[in-house]
């Protein structure tokens, strides 16, 4: 039986999706590429682009899963992401680039922020925010006033 030791770059990686957006960081999440060229993927690397301008920056390589939280951005600055697949073969191409994001301070996006104000709600649990609308919901439905 003969077994090929050709090894290729991997192909490039799902276009990128940033979430959990505040004022100097992000969190970026990917899908791998559909094909890892016949080598184990190693890692991934990210890079930036700042709006207006050509240059591609790196900022974080050796990255082991698919989304990574990417810290020390600028306020108010609009970036774009890619993002490439490593693996013993070299880089692949660059993942379509993310749609641009703007780093700024999170505003508190829950209806609970406005009833208990955001320095409060912002230290309760996700389950703990969901029991405190159970029982003002509860409340209004029982005609509490």
């Amino acid at each position: 039986m003969w077994v090929s030791s050709i090894r290729n770059p991997p192909w490039a990686p799902g276009k990128p999706v940033v979430r959990d957006v505040a004022k100097t960081s992000l969190t970026l999440a990917w899908t791998r590429p559909e094909h890892d060229g016949g080598a184990k993927i190693e890692g991934y690397i990210i890079e930036f682009q700042k709006t207006g301008s050509e240059e591609w920056i790196h900022i974080a390589d050796g990255v082991p899963q698919t989304e990574h939280q990417l810290k020390g951005l600028k306020e108010k600055q609009e970036y774009s992401f890619r993002v490439k697949a490593v693996n013993k073969a070299g880089e692949s191409e660059p993942s379509e680039p993310s749609d641009p994001v703007v780093c700024k301070e999170r505003l508190c996006e829950s209806w609970l922020c406005v009833f208990m104000g955001k320095n409060h709600i912002n230290k309760l649990s996700l389950n703990q925010q969901l029991l405190l609308f159970r029982q003002i919901l509860h409340l209004h439905l029982s005609g509490w006033r």
